[in-house]
Parts: structure tokens; C-alpha cells; sequence
């Protein structure tokens, strides 16, 4: 797995727009919680937990945080704990990334249309359909992909669902895939109050991408 440095304060700012939600554990204690308020001129982010969770960190203290996708981490210096309601840290320099496809990734464009991806869950088990939705394609690689579907709420699609995905009907390799769930992120767009989902699958079996990369 490769591990990248990202921006913090770009990657935080993008992330308090779309709702995107951040995990703090201490082996024992786990809070999912959403970004409240960044002061850049301070040097200060503050997260609110999304449910009756208490923050269990003190003042002084470095605290670990990953994003809900398991692939984005930090380590920051807590700035206060306000009550256990909610914490203020210090930005960290950096993010520390993982890349969780181990085969490149490409972007499509032109091999294959907008809308035209579809894609259907069986639960844990794949023993039954649960739903059906069409969505974009936003990267895909030998052995999984990223999906985006535009709704102001999907239920199911959770880790470890069992789905079946259309990419392409033009070649006929990406017409019938199968794979497993293995992250779904809620993107919330709070200026235009539009919600969508991006649901990363591993596919059960490396697939050849060579006739798209043509």
C-alpha cells in the first residue's frame, strides 16, 4: 500500500462542505463525528460527535483520528475538550493517505457514458436483492472501482454487501461484474442541500482492462 501526503487544511475545508465524517478511538472509546468549525488563522479545527458519543480526550493530549473510508489518518494535539461535547485540535501539517487499491487507478471519460453504470445489492450474504440504483463511474482499476450515486438517501451498500455492477454495456467484460463493498461515504453539499454517495467495491475476480486503455 502507498501512503501519500495530503494538504490538511484543503482536504478539511472540502470536507466540513460535503458532511464527511471522522472516527477518533483510543482502543477502548470510538466517537464518529463531523467537522464543526476551522479556523485557519488559529490554526484550530473542532469536531462535534454525530450522536449522545462523548469525547473522551483532554486538553494537552495527542489524539488519532481516521476519515469513515479507513484510508485518510491524522495524529493532532488537543487544543480543549469543551464539556466532552466537542473538541478543538491543532490542523495537522499533514494527512497521511493509503492508497486501498493495490492496482492503478484510471479516470473515465470518454469509454463509457455518464448515468450508464448500475448497480445492485444483496446483502452480507448476496442471498437478496436489497436495491437497485444507477450512478456514475469515478475511477476504476483491475480490481475495483468508485461509484457515485446522486441521492438524498441510499440505505444498504455496506461494508461487506455482496453487489452486482453494469459499468458498460459496450464491452462485455464490464457488463455483468461481481464484488464486495468495502466503504460508502454520505457527500453532502451544504450550499445546495444536495446529498450524493460514493460507494467503493473490490471486484471478486482482477478484470482486463486493456480493450478501455486502448
Amino acid at each position: 500500500m502507498k501512503d501519500d501526503k495530503l494538504n490538511a487544511l484543503d482536504y478539511f475545508l472540502s470536507c466540513k462542505k460535503y458532511g464527511s465524517l471522522f472516527i477518533f478511538e483510543n482502543g477502548e472509546e470510538r466517537v464518529v463525528s463531523e467537522i464543526k468549525n476551522i479556523n485557519d488563522g488559529n490554526g484550530e479545527i473542532s469536531f462535534v460527535p454525530i450522536s449522545e458519543d462523548r469525547f473522551f480526550c483532554q486538553q494537552g493530549e495527542t489524539i488519532s483520528c481516521v476519515n469513515e473510508s479507513n484510508n485518510i489518518s491524522f495524529q493532532t494535539k488537543v487544543i480543549a475538550n469543551h464539556g466532552n461535547k466537542w473538541v478543538t485540535l491543532e490542523i495537522p501539517h499533514s494527512l497521511k493517505m493509503i492508497n486501498l487499491r493495490k492496482s492503478p487507478r484510471i479516470v473515465l471519460k470518454k469509454q463509457i457514458k455518464a448515468r450508464e453504470m448500475k448497480i445492485s445489492s444483496y446483502g452480507e450474504e448476496g442471498l437478496r436483492k436489497l436495491m437497485e440504483h444507477r450512478g456514475d463511474v469515478l475511477d476504476l482499476s483491475s480490481m475495483g472501482a468508485a461509484f457515485e450515486i446522486s441521492e438524498r438517501r441510499v440505505d444498504g451498500y455496506y461494508k461487506g454487501d455482496i453487489v452486482k455492477i453494469k459499468i458498460s454495456d459496450k464491452h462485455s467484460f464490464l457488463s455483468n461484474v461481481d464484488g464486495m463493498v468495502v466503504h460508502k461515504t454520505l457527500f453532502h453539499d451544504l450550499e445546495t442541500d444536495s446529498r450524493s454517495y460514493h460507494i467503493g467495491v473490490k471486484f471478486s475476480k482482477e478484470l482486463d482492462l486493456t480493450p478501455i486503455l486502448d
